[in-house]
């Protein structure tokens, strides 16, 4: 029986723990108001979820949105590629006889330019072939008077040696 009596001493005493904490618990509740501390929290995680709730809807509705416009952008691209395509053709048509008439003409002033220069190249080639003749003329002058005073020396000094000869052979 002592066995029974601790048993049934340890229970109550338990039971009195178990109590008395339970006590201050809902003291601790009351008192700095965890209950109003967990409803709000609860509360902002309700809103979060309802927030995050629309704003995928409103993602949603903006995808199908953006899909759509995308269709619409591709039309109006082959609208305008289309539109362009036929302005083209009608400027190329109400502008080809313009056209034409200024190929021709600046054809014709590329030719003109084209003769201009070859005729200015022709005249530095002929001033450089005349400077080139003109110095060969002078230097032929130059040689043929170098050849006729050479020519002049030559038969004044041959003079001279025979007068030196006709010397020396009357010494001997």
């Amino acid at each position: 029986m002592n066995f029974q009596l601790i048993y049934e001493q340890i229970l109550e005493s338990n039971i009195i723990n178990f109590l008395i904490m339970v006590s201050i618990l809902v003291f601790i509740f009351k008192k700095c108001r965890l209950g109003d501390l967990i409803d709000a929290m609860a509360d902002e995680i309700k809103n979060n979820v309802d927030i995050s709730y629309k704003n995928v809807e409103n993602a949603k509705k903006r995808y199908k949105e953006t899909e759509l416009e995308a269709k619409k952008t591709e039309q109006k691209k082959e609208e305008i590629s289309k539109n362009s395509k036929e302005l083209i053709q009608k400027l190329q048509e109400k502008n080809g006889f313009e056209i034409e008439k200024k190929t021709k003409d600046i054809e014709e002033n590329l030719n003109k330019t084209k003769e201009n220069i070859l005729s200015s190249k022709v005249q530095k080639v002929t001033k450089t072939v005349q400077e080139a003749v003109y110095l060969c003329s002078v230097d032929t002058i130059k040689n043929m008077l170098n050849y006729d005073m050479q020519k002049k020396i030559i038969l004044e000094s041959l003079d001279e040696l025979d007068d030196f000869s006709f010397i020396q052979e009357g010494r001997r």
